[in-house]
């Protein structure tokens, strides 16, 4: 994909030092992109176009793009191509977990197994009660951080970057609130996964955190009712946070942070 240069400045260096009239343009105008994405027509298949070797040295590509599930950093577990059913696309990333716990957890793998097996009867039970409009694809922004989005002096987004990150996928799993202002799950300081790789910054405190998801939530309710339900769904959203934890490789012995920020 080629695209003009974006303008603006990196959110990541600017949210803190908004106005509350800026923070709260932001944020609904990243709601607006966000509905704009999630009734975008996609092919119905999860999975996206893959360059990446697999190798662990980050941005190593290959120049043959294969068809199926980007994960960066593991080459050694992949999908032969997109997955047609959410329930299939679960049972793969369940087992590839427990193909990565059998080589870098062999002394806990019984605890691993033990996880691994109540996480898949309870997600694939979840799964069976979403409806049509859950579960068709749309296009999603895999790396949607506050790095990646550019905006202006008065908050507003001038440009969504790195795109190299991306997927189709059920919509009930892409939705979400604005990662810069999440608090809850694995997105929580006390739960997320720790990345030696990257750092995970939160740029508003908790109580105006809260007050800015109260606001995504009324610009969610008003443009896109389907959008709104599945972000306040709860088996949507613990659907979401395993999600994000069996896609991570980071390592969680005996999965513990997985058993801590599930039950909280």
């Amino acid at each position: 994909m080629v695209s003009s240069k974006c303008e603006g400045n990196n959110l990541a260096d600017s949210f803190g030092a908004l106005s509350s009239e800026a923070k709260l343009r932001n944020i609904s105008e990243y709601a607006d992109w966000a509905i704009q994405l999630f009734r975008t027509a996609a092919p119905q298949k999860i999975g996206s176009v893959d360059t990446f070797t697999g190798s662990r040295a980050r941005n190593l590509r290959s120049n043959l793009p294969s068809i199926g599930l980007m994960l960066v950093g593991d080459g050694t577990h992949r999908p032969n191509g997109p997955f047609g059913s959410i329930s299939e696309y679960f049972s793969w990333l369940v087992l590839r977990k427990l193909n990565i716990a059998k080589i870098s957890q062999t002394s806990r793998i019984k605890e691993c197994e033990q996880v691994l097996s109540q996480l898949e009867t309870f997600v694939l039970q979840a799964c069976k009660r979403f409806g049509p409009s859950f579960l068709r694809t749309v296009p999603c922004h895999e790396d949607l951080i506050a790095h990646n989005v550019l905006c202006d002096q008065t908050g507003s987004i001038t440009g969504i970057i790195d795109w190299e990150f991306h997927s189709i996928k059920p919509a009930l799993l892409a939705v979400c609130y604005p990662s810069w202002i999440t608090y809850s799950g694995f997105d929580s300081p006390q739960f997320c996964i720790k990345n030696p790789t990257f750092d995970r910054f939160w740029f508003a405190n908790p109580a105006e955190a809260a007050d800015l998801r109260k606001h995504y939530d009324s610009i969610a309710h008003k443009k896109d009712l389907d959008y709104y339900r599945m972000l306040k769904d709860n088996d949507a959203e613990v659907c979401r946070q395993i999600e994000k934890w069996l896609r991570d490789d980071s390592l969680d012995p005996g999965f513990g942070y997985f058993r801590s920020g599930l039950r909280q």
